[in-house]
């Protein structure tokens, strides 16, 4: 975990005078450099939001904005929600004016892409298997078998 990031503290000032009237209780905001395969993460227990470097060097602040608002719909939530991106999440998301619940893949460590045959959704992966679109189908799903596309690294 990294320390104190005195530019993530003020977005999340920022985010929560905007968005939350100032609400949300305060909680540390710091890099993680750890986080290679998620772009952030909220932990409730800690009390403090994660974001992961990778995320900035790869898409820029825009990306981390969105990132920390969208850990900050988690703090807001609290783990209150019985899926942490259900309908509680996606009401609250879409009311701070997140377009999407989820951000832009990291490529770091991702080795193969795959895509989805129906929607054409990318998915990176680490290891080659077999899935299926989780956008399309909720459990595995022969119609919506990912397709590998070709290797990233």
């Amino acid at each position: 975990m990294g320390g104190p990031a005195p530019e993530l503290e003020a977005l999340f000032q920022q985010l929560n005078s905007q968005f939350f009237d100032s609400a949300l209780t305060p909680v540390p905001v710091v890099w993680n450099a750890r986080l290679t395969s998620r772009l952030g993460r909220y932990l409730p227990v800690e009390g403090r939001i994660e974001i992961s470097p990778h995320l900035h060097r790869e898409h820029g602040w825009g990306h981390v904005r969105d990132t920390v608002l969208h850990e900050m719909v988690h703090h807001r939530l609290n783990g209150s929600a019985t899926r942490p991106h259900g309908p509680e999440f996606k009401a609250e998301a879409k009311r701070v004016g997140l377009a999407s619940i989820h951000g832009p893949a990291l490529q770091q460590g991702y080795r193969w892409l795959y895509v989805c045959p129906a929607c054409h959704r990318q998915y990176p992966r680490r290891r080659r298997g077999v899935w299926s679109c989780g956008r399309c189908s909720r459990t595995y799903d022969p119609r919506f078998k990912l397709r590998l596309v070709r290797r990233l690294g």
